[in-house]
């Protein structure tokens, strides 16, 4: 029986290029619907690579195919597609590209770059992306715990909740995420009370454990793997084969995120602690990207990011002076760093 139509007339080596293609010029989503044996020869190519870079200007991430190449490629009709990632809004993200059905996917790739740890703002710049990455093709993040399943709305730029495998990739090219002079890169240092004798070479704190800590708010993926360069191998610690297991697992859940009150809320409460701390210690970083960090933050203010309180970076309006967020104060008030204010 012909399942192939006239694509039956080709060779298994035509038909792949045929579906790359396809892909590159964006219109395989009409050809795979063509029948389940199409879509079946045509899945094993649909691989995206999202590119997290933080020396990149403005933040974005890049999104590459299965050759590592811009997508669509060049000669293609439609422009390169990134997610601009400047803005904590996601209407902004909205008007990157147009929502996928990325459980049709056969993989997803999240790479990371390792950022420089004598330019603090790259390691939030990072996180900020990655972030915002998630809540593009993740549904709705910003949600209480404890809502049942059927009130969550998939992600502005994924038609469904679930995921297809994923891999997420942290990368060696010029700058490192380990060496054995200093152990663990760490890039920006804690809140006070974090003791300093703990820093250094200890994974806690790190550029890597930071990085890692947004990814456990993935749910309904097939196989979730993450890739170490061989150098971190060889020094894996206790705390990160923890994350790693807890991550993988989580990942797996048929729940999705927010849907379990008490892991859910210590996993956003992590996360949180980051963002906020870095909105804190943002206005007085040093380096180039903290001020190109700086000037983003400024042009796409939001007023519905949880993280851009007036008064913790001290410019409160009058409305607003001296007030935190209930989570805020918790957050600060847990690592012992701000009291509450009156």
């Amino acid at each position: 029986m012909n399942t192939l139509g006239e694509l039956s007339r080709f060779p298994r080596e035509v038909r792949d290029m045929i579906y790359q293609e396809a892909i590159n010029q964006r219109f395989a989503g009409r050809l795979a619907a063509t029948n389940s044996h199409v879509y079946a020869e045509l899945r094993q190519w649909y691989i995206l690579t999202f590119d997290i870079d933080p020396t990149i200007e403005p933040s974005q991430v890049r999104v590459f195919n299965w050759k590592g190449e811009p997508w669509p490629s060049a000669g293609s009709s439609q422009p390169h597609f990134t997610i601009p990632t400047a803005s904590y809004d996601v209407r902004d993200l909205m008007v990157a590209g147009p929502r996928f059905p990325f459980d049709k996917f056969n993989r997803i790739v999240i790479q990371i770059h390792a950022p420089a740890a004598e330019d603090p703002g790259q390691l939030i710049r990072a996180l900020y992306s990655i972030t915002r990455l998630l809540d593009y093709f993740l549904p709705e993040p910003k949600c209480n715990t404890g809502q049942s399943g059927s009130e969550v709305l998939p992600a502005h730029g994924n038609t469904t909740f679930h995921l297809p495998d994923i891999t997420i990739r942290f990368l060696v090219t010029e700058t490192k995420w380990w060496s054995e002079t200093a152990g663990y890169s760490h890039s920006v240092v804690g809140p006070p009370s974090v003791s300093q004798a703990e820093l250094g070479r200890t994974f806690d704190g790190s550029n890597l454990q930071i990085l890692l800590i947004p990814f456990h708010r993935l749910r309904h993926a097939r196989p979730l793997e993450v890739e170490f360069p061989s150098e971190l191998q060889r020094h894996e610690s206790p705390l990160l084969a923890t994350m790693l297991r807890s991550m993988k697992e989580s990942g797996r859940l048929q729940m999705l995120f927010g849907t379990n009150a008490q892991a859910d809320d210590d996993s956003r409460l992590t996360e949180d602690f980051w963002h906020y701390w870095f909105e804190y210690i943002l206005n007085n970083l040093s380096g180039r990207t903290a001020a190109q960090v700086r000037r983003e933050r400024a042009y796409h203010w939001c007023s519905t990011n949880p993280h851009n309180n007036k008064s913790l970076i001290g410019h409160p309006s009058p409305e607003e002076a001296f007030v935190l967020p209930v989570r805020q104060t918790q957050i600060m008030q847990l690592w012992g760093f701000l009291a509450p204010r009156p």
